[in-house]
């Protein structure tokens, strides 16, 4: 578990200075994603922040942040939900996401077991 609390806080640490996704939102994505596929472990850690950077590749954080809202709120029943519904740039950029998430999947498979060699002499 020490493991895994390192290597988020390395992850985060190296991905706050490296993007424009605020570092809130990369942990959000990250965490949902370990969720997703199981939990938090290593492994799922290994896999989710690689999707990630999979989809920050693609997309600005502005377009996945509006392509999110779009996604959650395009369900929603009456005039409220219609909003969304018509937002044609809206729909397009949420395709976009849906395609940067499934060549997330493609390129990032769940990663099932780390084995660690031990230091050579």
């Amino acid at each position: 578990m020490r493991a895994l609390s390192i290597g988020c806080l390395l992850l985060f640490a190296i991905g706050a200075w490296a993007e424009d996704y605020p570092t809130q939102d990369t942990v959000e994505m990250v965490v949902l994603c370990m969720s997703d596929i199981g939990g938090q472990s290593e492994e799922n850690l290994y896999t989710c922040a690689c999707r990630h950077d999979v989809i920050k590749a693609k997309m600005t954080f502005r377009d996945y942040e509006n392509a999110s809202l779009v996604e959650r709120y395009q369900s929603m029943p009456g005039k409220k939900g219609q909003l969304f519904r018509d937002f044609k740039d809206g729909e397009k950029l949420f395709e976009r996401l849906k395609a940067a998430r499934k060549e997330a999947t493609a390129q990032c498979p769940e990663v099932k077991r780390i084995v660690r060699e031990p230091p050579k002499k």
